[in-house]
């Protein structure tokens, strides 16, 4: 009778790394929230497995004066600020939801399901709600946010975020 091999510590430490190294590629550094690739890539996925009555719904969500902060007390305080706003979204959004960060003061979480436009605005007030972020200096964020809901299949990820973007704009 053969024993079955076991892997190699080479083998399982490799592994390990390659995982790791998968898990860095696939969030943001500074927020630890999906990076804007990933997440593009995890809305398209769920957008192809939607049911015809199924709704969606994609938040930008925009943290404003952010610039300020960098200007007025450095980079570490406009850091600290997307932590906050990162960690202030995650706690507003179930697992299965996509929450990511594009890059600046930005980022974006995407609902897909048996959603309603009620749930959907509730939640863009509870963004404004939560992302009042109070720094040194009197110096305070508040977010802006950008909705499109939408029903059904033929949704694509660019449509949505032009849609969510303008409305951001309005």
């Amino acid at each position: 009778m053969q024993e079955k091999e076991t892997p190699s510590l080479d083998t399982t430490t490799l592994r390990s790394q390659m995982e790791e190294l998968q898990e860095r590629a696939s969030k943001d550094g500074l927020s630890g929230l999906l990076n804007r690739q990933t997440a593009e890539s995890y809305i398209n996925k769920r957008l192809e497995e939607m049911a015809p009555e199924d709704t969606c719904a994609l938040f930008i969500i925009d943290l404003d004066h952010f610039k300020q902060v960098n200007d007025t007390l450095g980079h570490r305080a406009g850091d600290w600020a997307i932590r906050q706003a990162a960690k202030a979204l995650s706690g507003l959004f179930r697992a299965k939801d996509i929450v990511g960060r594009l890059g600046g003061d930005e980022f974006m979480v995407f609902l897909s399901g048996q959603i309603t436009e009620n749930v959907v605005r509730k939640k863009g007030e509870r963004i404004c709600q939560h992302l009042q972020i109070a720094l040194e200096s009197g110096v305070s964020l508040s977010a802006s946010v950008g909705i499109h809901f939408a029903r059904g299949t033929s949704h694509d990820f660019n449509r949505l975020y032009q849609s969510a973007d303008y409305a951001l704009y309005q």
